[in-house]
């Protein structure tokens, strides 16, 4: 007799046997005891021991875990307070170092003032400097302000063969007649000179400090800066009705993750680590940061 096709297809997908031994691969044995083809809805055929068991249902993203942070207590203080003291970021000393790079200049290169009005490719002086630009350094005036504001997209070559270059902008204003004075600063962009005097151009700094406030009064200031291994963000308050800072200092720890820092108008401050937990107070010297603020629109 020639099997049916019915036969052979009962034959290839399902058996009527009830033990699930029998059951070919891609079929499972079913409530009316026959082996029957898997849906895409899956079966309840038991899990295997390859099963991964630790990702949850329907997960969107990774389980990130923070390390350990590096630095004690006293590591975070001594390190905030070394930051403020010895190697902030200030507009003046990008000014000075700026002008001072003009030595080397002749009647034909760079430009004129301390503006680099060149090509690309740039120029070079008789003396041995190479200049390339472009950039503009304005001076504003008036009875009340000084404003000084440098923008270069430059890198300037001494006759030692050193290269210095500043890729940003430098401003800083100052206004007599309110107060102590009033100041107010934009400093963003990276600076490099090895054989500078200031610890934190010869490291070289990326940063940007953003703000302006009164002399010992009012002020806002945000920013940060990387020089090294040192990366500190703020986001700075000050108001007349407290004394002391308010708002939030992050430093980087060694270990990558972040330590911060919540100021509340003391010196002590609520600290804490990346991944939310309070570890406890860090007491640094708000004093010192306050008067840095108010040297920011010196010129």
């Amino acid at each position: 007799m020639v099997p049916s096709y019915t036969s052979l297809w009962l034959g290839l997908f399902g058996c009527s046997s009830t033990d699930p031994a029998q059951c070919r691969a891609g079929t499972v044995l079913s409530s009316s005891g026959h082996c029957e083809l898997i849906t895409a809805g899956g079966s309840d055929e038991p899990k295997g021991e390859d099963a991964n068991d630790d990702l949850e249902d329907e997960s969107t993203g990774f389980q990130v875990e923070v390390p350990e942070p590096t630095w004690t207590q006293q590591d975070v203080e001594t390190t905030v307070d070394r930051l403020f003291q010895s190697s902030h970021p200030r507009v003046a000393p990008v000014l000075q170092l700026w002008r001072s790079m003009f030595t080397g200049r002749d009647h034909t290169c760079p430009g004129e003032g301390y503006n680099i009005q060149v090509p690309m490719s740039g120029c070079i002086t008789a003396e041995g400097w190479r200049y390339t630009g472009p950039a503009t350094y304005d001076v504003i005036s008036s009875p009340f302000e000084e404003a000084i504001i440098l923008n270069a997209d430059t890198h300037i070559i001494d006759d030692e063969g050193t290269v210095m270059i500043f890729v940003g902008t430098a401003a800083g204003s100052w206004v007599d007649g309110v107060g102590d004075g009033h100041w107010r600063v934009d400093l963003r962009g990276m600076i490099d000179y090895p054989v500078s005097d200031t610890d934190w151009i010869s490291d070289g700094t990326s940063m940007m400090i953003f703000g302006g406030g009164d002399v010992g009064g009012q002020a806002e200031l945000t920013g940060g800066w990387s020089t090294g291994d040192d990366v500190i963000s703020f986001n700075l308050r000050r108001d007349d009705d407290c004394e002391g800072l308010s708002g939030t200092i992050w430093l980087q720890d060694p270990s990558g993750p972040r330590h911060t820092l919540e100021l509340s108008c003391s010196a002590c401050t609520t600290w804490s680590w990346e991944d939310g937990q309070v570890l406890g107070e860090a007491c640094i010297d708000v004093n010192e940061i306050s008067q840095w603020m108010d040297t920011l629109g010196a010129l």
